[in-house]
């Protein structure tokens, strides 16, 4: 990867991303370390997830398979609130693109095309 600054501006929206399980968290890191600019970043998502989002216009959920339950939580929190949801989710499960269509309004379904 190239030490490239990352610059998003979206004029006065509030983006924030989430990072979901051990795949969810290392992106966030990645993200941190690279000073992107524009976007709160949580690590994690815990019970506080509804005061971390209640004030976003939109906000990226990325999670691995094992942080589903927890992107269908914070995913309805965001839906109640009107914000944006995109997902990235790395899973080698087709089945969770049913729940993902109700859950959030757009996602990216990440899969490891090695095997």
């Amino acid at each position: 990867m190239n030490d490239k600054i990352l610059d998003l501006e979206l004029g006065n929206a509030v983006i924030k991303a989430i990072g979901i399980g051990e795949l969810g968290e290392s992106a966030i890191n990645y993200l941190s370390v690279n000073k992107l600019k524009g976007i709160t970043l949580y690590s994690r998502a815990g019970s506080e997830a509804n005061s971390q989002i209640n004030d976003a216009d939109l906000l990226f959920l990325i999670v691995d398979k094992n942080g589903i339950n927890d992107l269908m939580r914070i995913a309805k929190i965001s839906n109640g609130l009107n914000i944006l949801t995109i997902a990235l989710i790395k899973s080698e499960k087709s089945d969770v693109i049913d729940d993902l269509k109700k859950a959030v309004d757009s996602f990216i379904l990440l899969t490891d095309v090695t095997q």
